[in-house]
């Protein structure tokens, strides 16, 4: 870790955006007696404030408890601001869609449906449960149910005990399974901050291998843009295949529901209630399997 905050100090100047790690720390706030949050903060500020590493290392040994008060106003300005913000929130949202999108891939895989078996499933869960077609979110569903029929082609990201089988620890893996997935979306709306023919490449910083590896063998073909309807889309090198697969999915009926031009004309506004409902029901049936 001091290694990589080394080299963003020494050639990005400390240009780091933190908010990504703000989004995985925002439910962690609003709990009581939580102050870890908060530290994450003050570490980052003063991170951010010192000329050095050493300087910084010092004044952490001065000041272990970070116990200083205009680091403190500023971790509380700073979670106020997310906290009332409500892109945070539709942020978490779309990340809670993909968590939903892998509990069930997985419930699927594990029950041995074949990989179309299982993208029809997802695409009528999503249907029915938020009347949205997240095709990000179902691309990941593939790319594990893919894992799960060819293991030669299983992604290093989903080769862990926890994703192959329900064990104790599978529904605190798929969440963080979860995150690591959401930077793409998160990496697409970084990619939307400019318009017309101006856009901002990101930049990934990561100490977990696995997101490095998913990103490495996740190609990128091309971004596409479209400022009139407000939507962007990353298409990766094996969309053609992943494509096929969906058509094959898509029945008759669930093809008149995503033609649906009713449903196509509403803006998506996934219900709170809807995705916590779904993510209780899901992670039940995973304990249920777990303890069987």
């Amino acid at each position: 870790m001091l290694a990589t905050l080394n080299c963003l100090s020494e050639n990005l100047n400390k240009g780091f955006d933190w908010t990504f790690a703000a989004l995985e720390n925002l439910r962690e706030v609003v709990r009581a007696e939580n102050p870890w949050p908060y530290q994450k903060v003050m570490a980052a500020k003063l991170f951010d404030s010192t000329a050095t590493m050493q300087e910084a290392i010092e004044l952490c040994a001065k000041d272990p408890g970070f116990n200083s008060p205009s680091l403190i106003a500023d971790a509380e300005e700073h979670w106020d601001v997310f906290l009332q913000n409500r892109e945070s929130w539709k942020a978490l949202n779309r990340r809670d869609v993909m968590y939903c999108v892998m509990l069930r891939t997985m419930l699927e895989s594990w029950a041995g449906a074949s990989v179309e078996q299982t993208l029809r499933v997802l695409i009528e869960f999503c249907l029915s449960s938020f009347e949205v077609l997240p095709l990000k979110e179902l691309y990941f569903g593939w790319k594990a149910a893919q894992g799960f029929a060819f293991p030669e082609s299983r992604l290093k990201i989903f080769d862990e005990p926890a994703l192959k089988s329900p064990k104790e620890k599978s529904i605190k893996r798929i969440g963080a399974l979860s995150w690591d997935f959401f930077f793409f979306r998160w990496c697409e709306t970084l990619l939307s901050e400019f318009k017309k023919e101006s856009f901002f490449v990101p930049a990934v910083t990561s100490f977990d291998q696995g997101l490095l590896d998913a990103i490495e063998a996740c190609p990128l073909r091309a971004v596409l843009i479209n400022d009139k309807a407000q939507l962007i889309e990353a298409i990766f090198d094996d969309e053609y295949d992943f494509q096929l697969c969906m058509n094959k999915a898509i029945t008759p009926s669930l093809h008149k529901i995503i033609m649906d031009p009713v449903r196509r004309s509403k803006k998506p506004n996934i219900s709170r209630y809807k995705l916590s409902f779904e993510i209780n029901r899901l992670e039940s049936a995973i304990r249920a399997l777990i303890k069987a």
